[in-house]
């Protein structure tokens, strides 16, 4: 063989290795995609409309994701009344809901908060429970999330007191009864546990909490703290660790109800791309204003598919397109832009409503100003065609 032929050979074996190395990584890639990627209806605030609700699982089922968890905190029957059964219109409010996430390809989660003031060790606190999620199956769920977050961190009732050694121990017992009951119907479990965070709450519970519990139900986890602006994979494989199982990640992104005046629209930052290695689904809890927490959902959407893929920028510049149509966008950039921040940051307006922070005249007087300029575009003839813009 002279020297020419082997040139050519080398060089081609050295470019099918390259082509199947870079088809390897490609695959790899994609693999760590989040299964599961969805939106929980999770805040503190008004909860959103039946219409406003609709569209949002509309635009999920657009985006790619597919999962959405009904749990706004301040529907009294959710959490404050959950022994109270929905009844009538609400019903068929909720049998509205299944039909459209079926259309839209997305899973319909249904959950309850009840630990504000259940009695573990009661059988008629239990039954009711038991009977408002069968209700909810007799529509068509089939998955169903128990919340016991922002919950008493100690048993409360002196029966419960005297039945169980710790409030894990009432947990695991009311978690493990209710799989149980829930698989009958081919139905499945998940938990928000009442330590869902790093930053504080107690390691020894959740520790019990997840030798106790059955193995397949999930738990969520917020990250090292309740709203972050970073979920790294190595803090979720020790959070895994502690818990014996990978959680799964509740992004308090976008979610404002701890700094309502500001709308939070950005795109989602600081989540590692091998995250879905450690973690077992990717929730994101919005805002109280749907269409706006849909800017930002569109970015978690695009990241979540394809975490290394994932640019942020060109995916908040296409959620504005996908959104309001290239026209609309333009016209509502400079609005979005003022609020393209996080609420671990400080915004332009942050010195209205936070004592002590240094307030700079020009720089809000040019905010506001900016401001009223966008919304009177965004109200004129022009626009007044884009649903979007006006929703």
């Amino acid at each position: 063989m002279d020297r020419s032929s082997f040139s050519r050979i080398a060089i081609a074996v050295v470019v099918g290795v390259f082509m199947i190395g870079t088809f390897l990584w490609r695959q790899y890639q994609l693999s760590q995609r989040f299964d599961t990627i969805g939106v929980v209806e999770g805040f503190y605030g008004t909860p959103w409309s039946h219409e406003e609700r609709l569209d949002v699982i509309r635009f999920i089922g657009e985006t790619g994701m597919n999962a959405y968890i009904y749990a706004p905190k301040d529907d009294p029957l959710h959490r404050q009344q959950w022994r109270d059964m929905y009844e009538g219109d609400d019903l068929e409010r909720f049998q509205e809901l299944f039909e459209v996430s079926e259309e839209a390809d997305v899973d319909l989660i249904y959950a309850l908060s009840p630990g504000l003031d259940i009695r573990y060790s009661s059988e008629d606190d239990y039954r009711v429970l038991r009977e408002k999620l069968f209700s909810m199956a007799l529509l068509g769920v089939r998955q169903f999330a128990l919340f016991l977050d922002d919950v008493p961190e100690q048993l409360l009732h002196s029966e419960d007191i005297e039945r169980f050694t710790s409030l894990a121990e009432a947990h695991i017992f009311l978690i493990n009864r209710l799989n149980n009951d829930l698989s009958s119907v081919d139905a499945t479990l998940i938990v928000c546990p009442t330590t869902y965070t790093t930053a504080w709450g107690s390691k020894e519970y959740i520790r019990i909490l997840g030798e106790g519990i059955d193995e397949e139900i999930p738990l969520f986890w917020t990250g090292e703290d309740v709203a972050i602006g970073e979920i790294t994979a190595q803090q979720t494989a020790e959070w895994g660790t502690r818990i014996g199982r990978k959680p799964w990640i509740w992004d308090n992104f976008p979610v404002n109800d701890f700094e309502q005046w500001r709308p939070i629209v950005g795109p989602v930052t600081g989540r590692s791309v091998d995250l879905s290695s450690h973690a077992g689904a990717f929730f994101s809890n919005p805002m109280d204003k749907p269409y706006l927490s849909m800017i930002p959902l569109f970015t978690v959407a695009r990241y979540a598919g394809n975490p290394y893929g994932y640019d942020s920028e060109k995916a908040w510049q296409d959620a504005l397109v996908h959104l309001a149509g290239p026209d609309g966008a333009r016209a509502i950039r400079p609005l979005m832009m003022l609020f393209k921040d996080y609420g671990w940051t400080d915004n332009v307006f942050t010195p209205l409503y936070t004592p002590g922070k240094a307030f700079n005249m020009n720089s809000v007087r040019d905010a506001l100003t900016l401001m009223e300029e966008q919304l009177t575009t965004m109200k004129s003839d022009e626009l007044s065609d884009n649903t979007y813009i006006q929703k």
